[in-house]
């Protein structure tokens, strides 16, 4: 079997090709395939063979929100597609993740909506929950300390 294509395409709300991304494709579950294609607004991932992808959005186009979630994509041994667009990507339809006569293709498009003004940017990530346990951890012993001082103190209240 010959190796898969994927080719992402990129678009805005008005189904127009949208430069300025980049996106991420990189292996899971033992599979160590990962690629970074800054140019756009059609990325091309090759030499994909069966296994377990993810996509990812690593920069949105400039006034436009990016993918909020990774694009799961699994290619069988058999030649069989799967694609869980999480409600964030189009498949093409014709012939979107078959074996064909002119190769093995993937084809879908990501669509960005524009940001709306005032909106906040996406945060999160390891350092907030670092900082929840740290912040957690210094009420609770801070509290350990007080019930402490009450004890060893109570005799003169």
């Amino acid at each position: 079997m010959k190796d898969f294509i994927l080719e992402v395409n990129k678009k805005d709300n008005l189904n127009k090709p949208l430069s300025g991304a980049s996106f991420r494709l990189r292996g899971i579950g033992g599979n160590t395939y990962n690629k970074l294609i800054t140019t756009g607004p059609t990325f091309t991932f090759g030499e994909l063979r069966p296994g377990r992808y993810l996509l990812s959005e690593e920069d949105a186009p400039n006034g436009f929100t990016g993918l909020t979630e990774d694009i799961e994509i699994i290619i069988t041994d058999s030649g069989l597609v799967g694609v869980d667009p999480k409600g964030q990507v189009d498949l093409v339809e014709e012939g979107w993740g078959m074996i064909t006569d002119s190769g093995n293709i993937i084809k879908i498009t990501v669509r960005n909506n524009p940001a709306r003004a005032g909106q906040a940017p996406r945060t999160g990530g390891q350092g907030n929950k670092k900082m929840m346990m740290v912040s957690i951890g210094l009420v609770g012993t801070s509290a350990l300390a007080g019930i402490c001082y009450f004890f060893l103190n109570r005799k003169n209240w």
